[in-house]
């Protein structure tokens, strides 16, 4: 009787052990863990030795990256994406000569990499690597960082007299759109801005003032900081735009025109927080087909990206 309950308490106490053991947390397939073997290795903002350097992480520390291999346009240099804290929200990248992953592609799929056990063996103490927070706007916490350096992307509101095209009259346009601007874009090292807008309001065509149309415009400039501080930036761009006008119902559906021309820029951009920036800024267009200046105002909130 005595052996049945000692068998008891023995199943008991397994089983209790079991329950309140800590799950342990499994890893997407897309994602494994990886040593640092290099003295104080470099953290990215992109997959490229030019970007933004985060933070450094001292040798011997256990980090989380992903098995997909990243290239930078220039195709010098591979990086993994490295996992800190918030994986869904912190964008970074460490180079792959300063990890030893756990798993090496084969083919078409991954085998444990030998060199893993071999790092893991010569470690006495390894702890998974974190920053000090766990706030991944700490983390990426750049504000020292200059705004002609920020790849910026936000909406904006423009008004322009883009419609006119009678010497009499004007006819005032209200725009919407998108402005991407910043280094490397497309271009590496250069500084762009490149913007799409549209609007309702009705263009002249045929020398008539539509009933209903729309006008969209895009434009393509180069960017020079003429003066900046670490909270505003003043610059000038140059470039070319092109220009569609269309007809809508009741008009003829097939009415439309295309145009293009030059276009300059004058701007001041204001960061309010890390992320986020105000842009005031002025254009003039000229049009090739119409031998015409047309200006513009225009602003709308940034975010980094």
């Amino acid at each position: 009787m005595k052996s049945l309950y000692f068998l008891l308490a023995i199943c008991f106490f397994g089983i209790y052990s079991f329950a309140n053991e800590e799950k342990k947390k499994v890893l997407p397939s897309y994602l494994q863990k990886a040593y640092v073997i290099q003295k104080n290795a470099i953290v990215y903002t992109r997959p490229d030795f030019d970007a933004v350097q985060i933070n450094n992480i001292p040798a011997g520390a256990l980090v989380t990256i992903s098995k997909k291999i990243y290239r930078p346009k220039n195709r010098f240099g591979t990086f993994y994406r490295i996992y800190i804290s918030k994986p869904k929200k912190l964008r970074a990248y460490i180079s792959e000569i300063d990890v030893v992953p756990r798993y090496i592609k084969s083919g078409f799929q991954f085998k444990m990499n030998p060199e893993f056990n071999q790092v893991k063996k010569k470690l006495k103490y390894v702890k998974d690597f974190q920053f000090n927070s766990d706030d991944p706007e700490t983390i990426l916490d750049l504000s020292d960082q200059a705004i002609s350096k920020m790849r910026l992307i936000g909406l904006l509101v423009s008004y322009s007299w883009m419609a006119y095209e009678s010497k009499s009259h004007t006819f005032p346009s209200w725009f919407v759109g998108v402005k991407l601007s910043g280094p490397s874009l497309p271009i590496k090292r250069i500084a762009t801005d490149m913007n799409l807008i549209f609007s309702l309001s009705p263009p002249v065509m045929d020398k008539r003032l539509l009933k209903k149309g729309y006008i969209i415009m895009g434009d393509f400039l180069f960017k020079l900081p003429l003066f900046e501080v670490p909270h505003f930036l003043l610059h000038v761009g140059g470039g070319f735009m092109v220009k569609l006008k269309g007809a809508r119902a009741p008009e003829k559906p097939a009415l439309f025109e295309v145009g293009g021309g030059m276009a300059g820029s004058g701007a001041l951009t204001i960061r309010i927080q890390n992320r986020l920036a105000l842009l005031v800024e002025g254009k003039f267009y000229y049009n090739l087909l119409e031998n015409k200046f047309i200006p513009a105002i225009s602003g709308g909130f940034l975010t980094r990206f």
